[in-house]
């Protein structure tokens, strides 16, 4: 590899990662605090995240990334990953979609995914939206606004007898 070839080759990897966390800052918030709790967990699954996921994949034309966070809700709805789903409602808030155009995207996967992961997935979107309201005008957590979040088999009896 000629030298002129690895500095367009580095030049193009750092434009990959500028792309990748200005994505993570739409999505999250923070890229900063992204990466920082990620590097300590591992700093090649960032790397991975920044460059390739969000600076490659999630920065492609032909989609917003309005329309990349509502298909990435549809499909964690349905592949049962509530944890990452959370994040990515967030996201997608943060990307312009509403409430709204979110519950109806996971509401849409119960024909895909079933009931149980619908079901799953609302209860998700509903702990991110009570988080939401419960936060003060000073970005503060407001305790006395949280709604209560029950789980599945609590706000169900499953397997309670019930």
């Amino acid at each position: 590899m000629s030298e002129e070839q690895a500095r367009t080759d580095a030049e193009e990897i750092a434009a990959r990662k500028a792309r990748g966390r200005a994505i993570m800052e739409k999505l999250t918030g923070s890229a900063d605090a992204t990466t920082a709790l990620l590097t300590a967990l591992s700093p090649d699954y960032v790397e991975w995240v920044t460059e390739f996921a969000l600076g490659q994949v999630w920065a492609r034309p032909g989609l917003d990334l309005k329309t990349r966070s509502l298909c990435t809700v549809a499909a964690l709805t349905v592949l049962g990953r509530m944890d990452n789903l959370k994040t990515h409602i967030r996201g997608a808030l943060g990307n312009g979609a509403t409430r709204k155009e979110i519950i109806e995207v996971i509401l849409h996967m119960t024909v895909y995914g079933g009931f149980p992961d619908a079901w799953d997935g609302l209860a998700a979107a509903r702990e991110v939206f009570a988080a939401i309201d419960a936060r003060s005008p000073d970005g503060t957590f407001n305790e006395q606004a949280a709604p209560e979040t029950l789980s599945y088999e609590e706000e169900t009896g499953a397997g309670t007898g019930e």
